[in-house]
């Protein structure tokens, strides 16, 4: 059953002054636009307490005091960074205990808003290690000696120049089909290919202009 609009305070105290006037309960339902039982339940509360206000409800009580949400803010402002269950713990040392939707709700109503890290490549103890290796053994490296490895990297681009492979790739839309030619420049370091540049040559748009192009290509 869906849950019915309060009534409000003005109404009550009609309600209360029409029945006292002495008019049927009948008559009052009608006027004030509600049921019968509903002025019935109001003469009975008023006659019980004397007043028609709501008593304040006994609701579950808050778990934490203004205080130690103010440390909880202390411990997020001191590393943004932490996960729930972090701050959580920390709450703990101070004598909160508390789960880890309560510590979630209380940041929401600091107007902290929860973001996900995002996430980044990890380097392992052997990648660290290697890293450092590499760093020391060129710890000593001068200008020139970072000069030579660019002299060689720049020799090695200009001679794969020199060479290059013809690739096509067909896109299919709706009206055509387009075919986009690319230009790879290969290298070749220890054996093994790399490919140092894309570069787009040319783009048709019929099958016969397609092999004019592939034939035309160097």
């Amino acid at each position: 059953m869906a849950p019915t609009r309060e009534m409000s305070l003005e109404t009550k105290e009609r309600i209360v002054k029409l029945l006292e006037e002495g008019n049927p309960s009948r008559m009052v339902a009608k006027d004030v636009g509600c049921s019968q039982s509903a002025v019935s339940k109001i003469w009975t509360k008023y006659k019980q307490h004397g007043m028609v206000v709501k008593a304040k409800r006994t609701g579950r009580p808050r778990k934490t005091s203004k205080r130690q949400d103010k440390q909880l803010k202390a411990i997020c402002l001191e590393n943004r960074k932490s996960t729930t269950k972090q701050m959580k713990h920390k709450w703990e040392e101070v004598g909160v205990n508390v789960c880890d939707r309560t510590v979630r709700n209380r940041l929401k109503e600091m107007g902290f808003q929860y973001r996900k890290a995002k996430r980044k490549p990890a380097l392992t103890p052997k990648h660290k290690g290697t890293r450092l290796q590499w760093a020391k053994e060129r710890q000593s490296w001068t200008v020139d000696d970072w000069m030579k490895v660019k002299n060689l990297a720049d020799r090695a681009i200009s001679r794969a120049m020199r060479h290059h492979t013809i690739s096509h790739c067909y896109l299919s839309l709706p009206s055509c089909n387009f075919t986009c030619l690319y230009l790879h420049h290969v290298s070749f370091y220890s054996n093994s290919p790399y490919v140092t540049g894309v570069h787009p040559v040319r783009l048709c748009c019929h099958p016969a202009d397609r092999e004019r192009s592939l034939n035309a290509s160097p």
